[in-house]
């Protein structure tokens, strides 16, 4: 019992004290605030991310390592054979292959700022690691995490990109149904209308690819994106006369969390936000001239393609009229407890081919067409812009290199600048091509145009109606014009703030306050209207139940009945 108290009480992080750091110029002050927050205070910038990158290490050093050996299918080695699969299904998607290649391109740069500040970061977390203080999670599956490397800052960012996907179940499920209902189904449906019709290639495809995501991180306790809210009021409607802005990043429940708030200080430089754990520059956040916060912009930046194989030779895919070699390569997963498992990874130019690893898709070589696997990143440039950005050109800059997904960065300045801008590379498609389906990779006339310009990007700045609302929305709810394929979610939220924030004249904080606690939404208490109409209650216990639905005004009271029953029937009507 006392060796165990020692270990505990030896392998907790450390609040208070002097701790000797290896690779400290100068002292650095670092305070932990009453809810947890460090506050760091270096004398040059080589000091304040060495010792953030400690401070992250010695609180989230086995989420950072859970999150690098998942994306680069390395969880096998320490948790056992029941890993293989999802080793092998990441070791195919190849995140972590263009995360060495993205961090040898980039940290090759050694007299950059940014990557003198990054690879402080890294030795701090370095630094911990070699302390023998580590979390008891090491202990117990007795091993010492490798030290962390630039590309395992990319790895992180790819990690979040893909819990940012949503594509992964739709594309299959929709084809399925396509090629077995028929389109006459689709039709009056917005993401199928939107389109030109075309006589696509029957492909039968399930929804295997969605599960298996999302079973590979449920298994890692990872948790992924659920929806997000953000809004700036301007000038005109604020009672300080300055602009206001709120922002909450939605992302599953985890323990231990996601997000993790610092603030940093050195000469020039003074910054608070969110940060994640294994990214050494804050996502969300603010200085003393301006602040942004993000939503996910859900534009369609991944696509399927049904490759056709040579029968002869299954390393070889017809594309217009030749067949061609597809890139491979050969994978080495080590098993804790087992004998290594060879994987070969087979590429072709729509990017790779997934189905080798999930399910056999109906028997077609499916590859996976999606930036974070195919092109090397600028995402970690963008992050360090926008925490050194002193004004709104400087973040318009860096949000244009934005590129391994969609954003909606929302923004407030000083100067008395609001703004929205929906960033990220929009594919360009060929008309007849409907994104929402698994595509022809052999004809060549469903590949990618290229990328839109991010000027033509859905974007306002300083709109005169003095206030600006994003929620996963499809932009044409903004402005029709703005048509962008993508998996949106329902307009609830967004049309529930545009009304509230369009009512008041003078926004205070406190407002802002009451605006992040509200629970109504009109278009399900239309909803719900809607079907009490239709109901015939036999009884009068079911006619309360009626009754109760006819009256519910959408909001969501602590103790209220009626939105319990709300969404036990959207439940089984979805069901069904």
């Amino acid at each position: 019992a006392g060796g165990t108290w020692y270990y505990k009480r030896t392998h907790q992080p450390r609040y208070e004290g002097t701790v000797a750091i290896a690779g400290l110029e100068q002292p650095v002050e670092v305070w932990f605030d009453t809810l947890g927050i460090p506050h760091i205070r270096a004398a040059n910038m080589h000091d304040a991310y060495l010792a953030l990158g400690y401070a992250h290490a010695q609180e989230r050093l086995f989420q950072m390592e859970m999150i690098r050996r998942l994306t680069s299918g390395r969880l096998a080695e320490v948790l056992g054979p029941q890993l293989v699969e999802s080793d092998k299904f990441f070791r195919t998607l190849g995140i972590r292959h263009m995360a060495e290649r993205t961090a040898s391109e980039v940290f090759a740069d050694k007299a950059s700022p940014m990557v003198q500040a990054a690879e402080a970061y890294l030795a701090g977390i370095n630094a911990f690691i070699a302390e023998d203080r580590l979390p008891p999670e090491f202990g117990m599956l007795r091993y010492t995490p490798e030290p962390f490397t630039p590309a395992d800052i990319y790895t992180t960012i790819g990690y979040m990109c893909l819990g940012f996907a949503p594509n992964w179940a739709q594309e299959p499920v929709l084809t399925a149904l396509r090629d077995s209902l028929g389109e006459a189904f689709f039709e009056g449906w917005a993401f199928y209308d939107d389109f030109q019709r075309a006589q696509a290639p029957a492909i039968p495809v399930e929804g295997a690819i969605g599960e298996a995501i999302e079973r590979y991180l449920d298994a890692a306790g990872l948790p992924v994106w659920t929806g997000s809210n953000a809004w700036v009021v301007g000038p005109q409607r604020s009672a300080s006369g300055k602009p206001m802005l709120a922002n909450d990043t939605h992302i599953r429940f985890a323990q231990p969390a996601v997000w993790y708030e610092a603030h940093i200080e050195y000469p020039g430089f003074r910054f608070m936000g969110h940060y994640l754990a294994g990214v050494p520059f804050g996502v969300v956040g603010h200085n003393d001239r301006l602040g942004w916060g993000l939503t996910i912009f859900p534009f369609d930046n991944m696509d399927l393609f049904a490759e056709r194989l040579n029968p002869d030779d299954p390393n070889q895919a017809w594309y217009r009229d030749a067949w061609y070699g597809l890139d491979t390569r050969t994978e080495t997963i080590r098993v804790k407890g087992g004998e290594p498992v060879e994987l070969t990874v087979r590429v072709s130019r729509h990017g790779p081919l997934i189905g080798d690893v999930v399910a056999p898709l109906g028997g077609q070589a499916v590859a996976l067409w999606w930036p974070v696997v195919l092109y090397p990143s600028r995402m970690l440039e963008v992050v360090w812009e926008f925490n050194q950005a002193r004004d709104m050109g400087q973040i318009i800059g860096a949000a244009a290199k934005i590129d391994w997904l969609g954003l909606n960065l929302v923004y407030a300045d000083a100067d008395g600048n609001y703004a929205w801008w929906g960033t990220g590379k929009i594919p360009i498609r060929p008309p007849h091509v409907n994104p929402a389906f698994v595509l022809d990779g052999a004809s060549g006339k469903d590949d990618p145009l290229g990328f839109q310009l991010f000027e033509d990007n859905p974007h306002l700045v300083n709109p005169p109606e003095g206030y600006i609302a994003s929620a996963n929305q499809d932009p044409k709810w903004v402005k029709s014009e703005w048509q962008v394929p993508g998996l949106y979610t329902p307009p609830d939220r967004y049309l529930r703030l545009h009304q509230l924030l369009g009512q008041e004249q003078q926004w205070t904080p406190e407002g802002f306050m009451r605006l992040q606690l509200e629970t109504t939404s009109e278009q399900q208490a239309a909803r719900a209207h809607q079907w009490a109409a239709l109901l015939q209650p036999e009884g009068e216990p079911y006619a309360r139940l009626r009754d109760t639905l006819a009256a519910w005004p959408g909001n969501y009271p602590l103790r209220g009945a009626a939105p319990i029953l709300f969404t036990k029937v959207q439940h089984e009507i979805l069901k069904r």
